[in-house]
């Protein structure tokens, strides 16, 4: 049995872990703020679905190295990883998070939702040591304006692919720094 998620089929078992995902969220928020209060009932469509969209509008089909900084309760790093793994798809996602209890939070959800191929990095962008990568997302990290942290990716990415940086909430300013970034 499988469920759609923007028009992909994901399994039983993929739906299954990211409502298990849902759950762990609602039940850490409380202490450590992994959403903001206002969106805590609307989990599913407000942060799953939307971190579900940046998987499906990245890479599909192919295999990849995909970085999340500023991965607060990992999304979309957690969510990615979950439908890659899913998909059977070699993708390895590392999170970068500089804030220990939100490491924890993570890690608690790596190992529960069985992600294998996904590690937490628990330091601030600036000091941490990255693996090169195809995909760069950053959701809710500085705002467009103050994307110094830009400077800091340029480094990790593939150089034969697209330089990507995805942040939802800031896409058109990020948009033209990914065209102004292919190599």
């Amino acid at each position: 049995m499988s469920d759609e998620l923007f028009g992909s089929n994901v399994s039983r078992e993929t739906y299954d872990k990211l409502r298990a995902y849902q759950a762990l969220i609602q039940k850490w928020n409380p202490s450590i703020n992994l959403v903001a209060k206002s969106t805590l009932s609307d989990v599913w469509n407000r942060h799953i679905i939307d971190s579900a969209q940046v998987y499906f509008a990245a890479f599909g089909e192919k295999s990849s190295i995909w970085t999340d900084i500023g991965s607060g309760g990992g999304l979309p790093g957690i969510v990615i990883a979950t439908l890659a793994q899913g998909a059977d798809q070699q993708t390895n996602v590392t999170m970068v998070e500089s804030d220990r209890r939100k490491s924890v939070f993570l890690r608690t959800a790596i190992r529960e939702l069985g992600l294998s191929r996904t590690k937490v990095i628990n330091e601030r962008i600036e000091s941490a040591q990255i693996p090169i990568s195809d995909i760069v997302s950053a959701r809710a990290l500085a705002p467009a304006p103050d994307h110094r942290w830009v400077g800091h990716c340029l480094g990790w990415l593939e150089t034969n692919s697209l330089r990507q940086s995805l942040q939802l909430r800031h896409a058109a300013a990020l948009v033209s720094f990914a065209r102004l970034s292919v190599i």
